[in-house]
Formats: structure tokens, C-alpha cells, sequence
């Protein structure tokens, strides 16, 4: 029996889901317990999930949903960590996989019966943090030295950065870290189409797309702040396509900033869950995907689609993510990721990409990887 405990279902977390269910499909013998929030139920329509005789899905009680959002991240961390202890005693798991592992550490590894594998996926690595120091730096080795000790079975998975894996085997002499690569989806390419004409945007125009959530920590705030600074010349023949829920913390500024910005320039926003058929359209139709994060140290699922439709992104140049780029030839890379340095690369027309990335990093590596 392997339990797969997700709390939430936004971003890239549905994606993961989908891929356990194949990896499900493809170990039949082999049955698998689902304990999501409520709210998949609706969700699921959207992903490739069929019923399965070895696959079993049970939802969260409103008490423990609310467990797992109140407190601070170390009360949050406990909560979750007895629900996920509790389930895996109750159900005699021999496995638990887990798409946010840091969330439960290290409380887990204490309350999980010995017996239990754990394994999760990691996309955060101090070793990529050039802020993080002193009592944090240290509390943070702290947990990486016990999920190295703790649990000898057990593998963590990090998430597109074979560097900083082999790096923390070495570091904490043990094999239990385990390189992942980032999904990239399995789509049919033949069936996506361009939606210029629908989107009102002429085919000689240059779009730049900024999708997932908007957050401040995605730059999405410096992307209007550089449209307001830029000179209407370089903006006369560009369309900008925001796609993705606003999140709370810049909701006011965001639509502050857009209303001015809208006077310059053609600006489309699609401020909503975005289905994946949809985002997949979008790619297709954009020249440049902008990714100005201002947290650089994890990687982006936003760089496969980049290469799964051969369009150019623009990043940080700093950290993980800036790494990720340059290796594999998928854009340009900025020095300065505030509005004067993304109103400078709008005069910048990177080519489209062509390499391995999407070979690489395809669904079948992260499933066979996680097996």
C-alpha cells in the first residue's frame, strides 16, 4: 500500500497528481490511496484521471484541512505530519509520497512507523540560498542531517538539480538524496493552436506570456513597473498576457498598476484558474515567456513548457533557475530582474530553443524515477 497525502491541488501539485495516477496504472499489483482536499473532486475533470481498481481516493475532513492551515509553519508542520502518521498506521503503509516534503520536517520522520518508506519531493536546497545564514542556515542543515540518519530506506527527491544532489550525499555521506527531473507535460502538440486572431493581437506582433500564479516573489509586479518605464517606441508592436490567479498580497497594487499600464501598451489578463489546454494555447501563440523570479534558489515547471513549444524565456541569472537556463540554451538570463533591467530586455528578441530538455525531463523519467 502506498499513501500519496497532498493538502492542496493548485499549481503544479494537480500536474504531480496525474503522474502518480499513471505510475499507479503502471504498478497494478500495487494499490494506492489518494488522501486530497475535498476540492479534487471538481478538479480531477481537468487531468487524465480514470477509475482504477488499485487506486483509491479519500478526502480530508474539514477538521483536518484546517489543521494543515492553521498556525505557524511549525504548527502546521506537526498537524500535518500526525495526519499523514496517523493514515499511514491506519492504512499499513509500506510507502508515503509526499509533493511538498519540507512541509513535515522533521517532525515525520519521528512519528512514521519504522516500516513506512518515506520519500517526497524537495525544491528548495540551502546550498542554493545565498541569504539564508546564521541560526536559519544552521536549523535548516539541522533537518537535512536528520532525514539523512532518520529512516534509513527512505529517498528524497530533488527536484531538477542533479548538482546540489550529489553535493548533499557527499556532504551527509548517504545515498538517500535522489536527483528528480521536472516534469515536462505529455501533450499533443498537433492539437495546439495559435489564438492571435481570438486574443485580438495582429500575427506581426511580439507577445510575451507571464503565467501560473501571480505572486510578488514571481516578479509579476516588476513585469508592469518595467511596461510603465519603457519607451512607447519598443512598446508599439508588443502585447503582454498575464495568466493566472492574482494572488491576494498584490491584488490591489496589481490592479492599480495595470490600469496605467493598459494606456501603453496592449495588455490581456486572464485573472482565473487557467485550464492546461488553455496555458498549452497560450504558449503557442507567445514569442518570449517572462520568468523574472525574484526567489532564484528552486527550479520552474514554467521551463518545460518554455521547451515543449520552443519559445525563449527570460530569467534571473542568478541562482537554480539561472543554471537550469544556461545549461540548456533556454534563454536569456538578466543580471537585474527589477522593472530597469526587464524594460531593457524588451529590446532583446531571443531565439526560439531547440535541445533535449522536454527529452530529458519527460513524464516517463519522473514517473520511472519516483517507481
Amino acid at each position: 500500500m502506498t499513501l500519496i497525502f497532498d493538502d492542496t491541488i493548485t499549481g503544479h501539485h494537480l500536474e504531480y497528481l496525474s503522474y502518480y495516477h499513471s505510475m499507479a496504472e503502471r504498478k497494478r499489483e500495487e494499490h494506492f490511496m489518494f488522501l486530497l482536499p475535498k476540492e479534487f473532486e471538481k478538479a480531477k475533470d481537468t487531468i487524465k484521471w480514470t477509475e482504477e481498481p488499485n487506486i483509491t481516493v479519500q478526502y480530508l475532513s474539514e477538521h483536518d484541512r484546517e489543521r494543515c492551515k492553521k498556525g505557524n509553519v511549525f504548527v502546521t508542520a506537526w498537524n500535518k505530519s500526525r495526519i499523514v502518521a496517523r493514515e499511514s498506521k491506519r492504512l499499513n503503509a509500506d510507502r508515503v509520497i509526499l509533493t511538498t516534503l519540507m512541509e513535515f520536517m522533521p517532525f515525520l520522520l519521528f512519528l512514521l512507523q519504522g516500516k513506512c518508506i518515506l520519500s517526497g519531493i524537495i525544491y528548495r536546497i540551502y546550498l542554493r540560498d545565498n541569504e539564508m545564514s546564521g541560526v536559519r542556515l544552521w536549523l535548516e542543515k539541522l533537518r537535512f542531517f536528520l532525514m539523512a540518519r532518520i529512516h534509513k530506506k527512505s529517498i528524497f527527491y530533488i527536484l531538477n538539480d542533479e548538482n546540489s544532489t550529489k553535493r548533499l550525499n557527499c556532504n551527509f555521506n548517504t545515498n538517500k538524496f535522489k536527483y528528480l527531473p521536472d516534469p515536462v507535460p505529455n501533450i499533443d502538440i498537433s492539437s495546439v493552436r495559435s489564438i492571435r486572431e481570438k486574443l485580438g493581437i495582429q500575427d506581426s506582433g511580439y507577445v510575451y506570456l507571464h503565467f501560473g500564479g501571480l505572486t510578488e516573489r514571481k516578479g509579476t509586479l516588476e513585469i508592469l513597473k518595467a511596461i510603465m518605464i519603457t519607451d512607447e517606441k519598443t512598446l508599439s508592436n508588443k502585447s503582454f498576457v498575464f495568466a493566472g490567479k492574482v494572488y491576494d498580497d498584490i491584488r490591489e497594487e496589481f490592479y492599480n498598476l495595470l490600469e496605467q499600464a493598459k494606456q501603453r501598451t496592449n495588455i490581456l489578463v486572464f485573472d482565473e484558474f487557467c485550464q492546461y489546454d488553455f496555458l498549452y494555447n497560450l504558449c503557442k501563440t507567445c514569442d518570449c515567456i517572462l520568468i523574472p523570479y525574484k526567489m532564484t534558489n528552486l527550479s520552474s515547471g514554467i521551463l518545460g513548457y518554455a521547451a515543449l513549444f520552443n519559445k525563449p524565456v527570460i530569467t534571473p541569472e542568478q541562482g537554480l533557475i539561472g543554471d537550469i537556463v544556461r545549461e540548456n540554451s533556454l534563454g536569456i538570463t538578466l543580471r537585474d530582474v527589477s522593472a530597469s533591467g526587464i524594460s531593457a530586455a524588451f529590446n532583446i528578441y531571443p531565439e526560439s530553443i531547440i535541445n533535449n530538455y522536454v527529452t530529458e525531463n519527460s513524464v516517463d523519467n519522473f514517473i520511472n524515477t519516483l517507481a
